[in-house]
């Protein structure tokens, strides 16, 4: 069980993640997203993987990319702002584990929002 502190809510919430690796989550959606969906959309997951990006959206919220089992494939990690120093230090290619909640797959991606960096 892990503690954490959500922007939007400014409180604490206990969780418990479902670990796995960024290759094999992207692997379970690309091969039957309906079949990813029911063991992991709006769950928590605990994903590990090797960055590929570290970005900034159209609304200026920082994001990561995690590479996926193959050059389309991903999964983007929309961070919380308390993550800013840990994003600074990042680097492409570092190996990383966050936990966010998956909002299912967008084109190829699949999306974690309220991510923190482990």
């Amino acid at each position: 069980m892990v503690a954490v502190s959500l922007k939007k809510k400014n409180k604490k919430q206990e969780i418990t993640p479902i670990k796995i690796s960024a290759i094999n989550v992207s692997r379970e959606y690309g091969e039957n997203e309906i079949k990813a969906d029911t063991k992991y959309k709006n769950k928590w997951l605990e994903v590990d993987g090797t960055v590929k990006s570290i970005q900034k959206d159209f609304m200026d919220d920082m994001f990561i990319t995690i590479k996926g089992n193959d050059f389309l494939n991903s999964v983007h990690c929309t961070l919380e702002e308390s993550e800013l120093n840990k994003a600074i230090n990042l680097t492409e290619g570092a190996r990383i584990t966050v936990l966010g909640k998956n909002r299912g797959s967008t084109m190829g991606s699949v999306m974690l929002k309220q991510c923190i960096i482990k």
